[in-house]
């Protein structure tokens, strides 16, 4: 497969100087500056995440996650182009040329896009996946928005039968008709034998919000809200005035309790000590009316043991043909440092968890000498125009063994200087023994004026950028 060909890069600065390319051409191959030929393809981008909202002024970051077609095949680099309300990102992989025996691997790639004006915009990537990000405007004078907007309901789930201490969760799906409101915290009421659930929404939710700046919605939200219940009964469930259906809250006696299947859990591999985290299970539910009752956590030594426990609260609960996915999520707390075990009760797997002193997992600049290369890209045909036209910046790298975050970009232009600036935590919750390459990207949608421009990264000058 020949790799594609980029008629609108203009623009180089692939150092060492030797790597450099340019994609205008319709060669085969390239050479990854002391990589080796290879090819570009698409990357196979399955998920994409933005912030729903940011601020005018605010920077923030894209992340793609997806799958390599084999253990060689690495991300490259991100190419954004920008029309109106739309940001159109390319997310490319590097296949090095000839046979590769290696499985398939995973892969996780940011890009930093910088400040955007007032709007509402939607980020799509290789013209697969789309999200939407709202930046949201300041203005001058008073609020004018609602104070209490419109919440319209969507999709309501109630629990399976329970009993009184049984954990019973309400999910509800809606919109609220700007992206300048905000969910309020939900408020909970028992009359008679109707447990009434009121969902309200605040508007202008920091006053200095400008209601001509912010985007029309609608805007959607999912809310988990717990449920309890004073006493057993037929418990019927009114949201904001709607009937919903009914609980059944039944003897604890009449329950059957288990422990949940766990098909595979998530957690951090380093936390800072005396910290919050949660960790996420996914597991397999048996029957239809089977839900998460409890997770119990027992941090007492050096192995904490989290033990999920499942209900099914009917008589006429019917087995599942095939066991039904769950997702849960716990919290642990209050541990100090060393070395602990996760484990959960009845299952022989185990995950190591580190933890270590507070700020260690505090955002830092790459080690020296990570940044290898640097890729300016411009979507122009000639050089000779460049001025206010944006820009795709991408560093290359390496980072020694650890618990790595994908590292994020940053830049700004300080009067001739380009300024660019990496960062990454150590707290990662995949490890690696052996260091790992990187790819980060930084994307100037209003481009530089005409000048001449030192190129820094983390304070080293890496080579002049000519702006004409």
């Amino acid at each position: 497969m020949s790799r594609p060909t980029f008629a609108s890069l203009a623009l180089c600065l692939l150092l060492p100087l030797s790597g450099c390319w340019l994609a205008a051409s319709d060669e085969a191959s390239l050479n990854r500056g002391g990589g080796g030929l290879g090819e570009l393809i698409l990357a196979g981008v399955t998920e994409l995440s933005v912030p729903p909202q940011v601020q005018p002024g605010e920077s923030f970051t894209v992340t793609v996650r997806g799958e390599h077609p084999d253990g060689c095949t690495t991300f490259e680099r991100f190419e954004t182009a920008y029309a109106s309300t739309r940001i159109d990102l390319t997310a490319w992989s590097f296949r090095p040329l000839g046979d590769c025996d290696l499985p398939p691997s995973s892969f996780e790639a940011q890009t930093t896009l910088a400040a955007l004006e007032p709007g509402l915009y939607t980020v799509r990537v290789n013209d697969r996946l789309e999200e939407t990000v709202a930046v949201i405007g300041a203005g001058s004078g008073p609020p004018l928005c609602q104070e209490s907007p419109q919440v319209t309901l969507g999709t309501v789930t109630l629990p399976p039968a329970t009993h009184l201490l049984g954990g019973a969760e309400l999910t509800v799906s809606g919109s609220l008709p700007s992206w300048c409101d905000q969910l309020l915290s939900p408020t909970i009421g028992v009359t008679g034998d109707v447990v009434q659930v009121e969902i309200a929404a605040e508007g202008c939710v920091l006053t200095a919000y400008d209601p001509a700046a912010c985007p029309e919605g609608p805007q959607p939200f999912f809310q988990r809200i717990p449920l309890t219940f004073p006493a057993e009964g037929s418990w019927r469930v009114v949201i904001n005035g709607q009937s919903f259906g009914t609980v059944e809250v039944v003897p604890t006696s009449s329950c059957r309790l288990s422990t949940l299947e766990v098909l595979s859990l998530e957690a951090p591999a380093r936390v800072e000590e005396h910290t919050t985290f949660a960790v996420a299970l996914e597991g397999a539910l048996p029957s239809e009316c089977a839900a998460v009752d409890t997770i119990a956590v027992d941090a007492s030594s050096v192995t904490i043991v989290i033990d999920p426990v499942v209900r099914e609260c009917s008589a006429t609960c019917a087995p599942l043909q095939t066991s039904a996915p769950v997702r849960a999520e716990t919290l642990v707390e209050g541990l100090p440092v060393g070395s602990w075990t996760l484990t959960v009760a009845g299952d022989p797997r185990t995950w190591p968890l580190e933890v270590v002193a507070a700020g260690t997992c505090a955002p830092v600049p790459l080690p020296a000498g990570s940044v290898e290369q640097v890729l300016i890209t411009t979507d122009l045909a000639y050089v000779d125009a460049l001025a206010g036209q944006p820009l795709d910046v991408s560093v290359y790298g390496s980072l020694p063994q650890g618990c790595w975050d994908p590292p994020s970009l940053f830049g700004e232009v300080s009067g001739s200087v380009l300024a660019l600036r990496t960062e990454s935590a150590n707290c990662a919750r995949d490890c690696n023994a052996a260091g790992m390459s990187f790819v980060a990207s930084l994307a100037f949608p209003e481009g530089l004026a005409a000048g001449s421009y030192e190129v820094t990264v983390d304070g080293s000058t890496f080579t002049t950028l000519t702006v004409e």
